[in-house]
Order: C-alpha cells, then structure tokens, then sequence
C-alpha cells in the first residue's frame, strides 16, 4: 500500500487568483521542486458535531439541498456527526524537473476554471448558511 505523503505545499490560496499570480507562484515551485509538482483545487469539507440523530439528519437534508452532494452522517460511540462535502476539484501534474508542462493556454483555462469552482463552492456555502 502506497504511504500517503504528507502535506507539501509550495503556494496556497482561499481565494481566487489571476494567472499572473499562478505562473509566478508554479515558476517559483518549479525552480525549488525538481520531482513532480501537482496543481490541486481541493474540495471544500465542513463538519459539525449534532446533538442527536434528527438534527444530523436535517443538517445533511439541508445541505443536499443547497448542493452538497457528498453529505452523510458519521457516528463514533454516542458522538454525531455531520460530513459535507462539496464536489469541486481539480488535480494534475504542473511541472516536472524544474520545467512547467503546459503552455499560457491551458494555464489560462486552468486557473479560469478553478476560480469559477471556488465561486461555485462559495455560493453553496452561502446557500447553507441561509438553509441554517
């Protein structure tokens, strides 16, 4: 079983960036990671403790309902709680050997897409909040 590798990030971001900033933050972490770099847009994970069943229950009913489609109920012993997850993401190999693997055009869709995910995700966040 392949061992999971712990967090290595060479450029983090919560909120939307322009390709200017994204070319300079993969040049950066091309030059000082020579093995392979991977650009990922991470799905967005929220949980949160219930006092009973039924309002986990009605906590995920919400959440499917604002567009949280991998939501469940986990239960450790007496403890409740809620898992929502969102579905936005994005991974793949940026960079190799210092050198960057695609070309202005397909960094320009990649960070337009990304941020247009990171959009997406905010508003189910919004859309929860006004579900609570």
């Amino acid at each position: 079983q392949e061992k999971k590798q712990e967090g290595l990030y060479l450029f983090k971001s919560h909120e939307k960036i322009s390709l200017r900033e994204f070319k300079k933050a993969i040049s950066s972490s091309a030059k000082k990671h020579h093995g392979l770099v991977y650009f990922k847009m991470e799905s967005c994970i929220l949980h949160a403790a219930c006092s009973t069943l039924q309002k986990a229950q009605e906590l995920v009913n919400k959440a499917k309902l604002s567009g949280w489609k991998k939501s469940g109920i986990i239960t450790f012993g007496r403890r409740i709680v809620c898992e929502i997850a969102s579905t936005e993401k994005i991974e793949m190999p940026i960079a190799n050997k210092g050198k960057i693997l695609a070309n202005d055009y397909f960094l320009k869709i990649l960070v337009r897409e990304s941020n247009r995910k990171l959009e997406r995700t905010g508003e189910k966040i919004r859309r929860l909040k006004r579900a609570i």
